[in-house]
């Protein structure tokens, strides 16, 4: 197995993420190229951003959904006559009430 195929699974605690080195050890486990520790492999999914992601989605589904009615909603008339409608309803309540 080739260190440099499994470079971003691993990293080193200690050292700075921008500059670590991953060599591998004559035992054959990756350790720091800085330090000499051995590296720690990082889990694919990790909870916090799953759960980030859920809530990303959770928060942008209505707009999505909300820009969707609109676009299919576009080249549809509305009625005329709802509009007069209301503005009738205002009037009147302007003079009888």
């Amino acid at each position: 197995m080739q260190p440099e195929a499994h470079m971003n699974l691993y990293h080193c605690p200690y050292c700075s993420p921008k500059h670590q080195v991953h060599i591998q050890g004559k035992d054959g486990v990756l350790v720091c190229g800085n330090c000499g520790d051995p590296l720690i492999r990082e889990k694919l999914f990790k909870l916090n951003r799953v759960i980030s992601i859920i809530s990303v989605f959770i928060f942008a589904a209505p707009l999505l959904l909300m820009t969707a009615y609109i676009i299919n909603n576009l080249d549809k008339k509305t009625p005329e006559t709802s509009r007069y409608s209301i503005a009738m309803a205002i009037e009147y309540n302007k003079y009888f009430l």
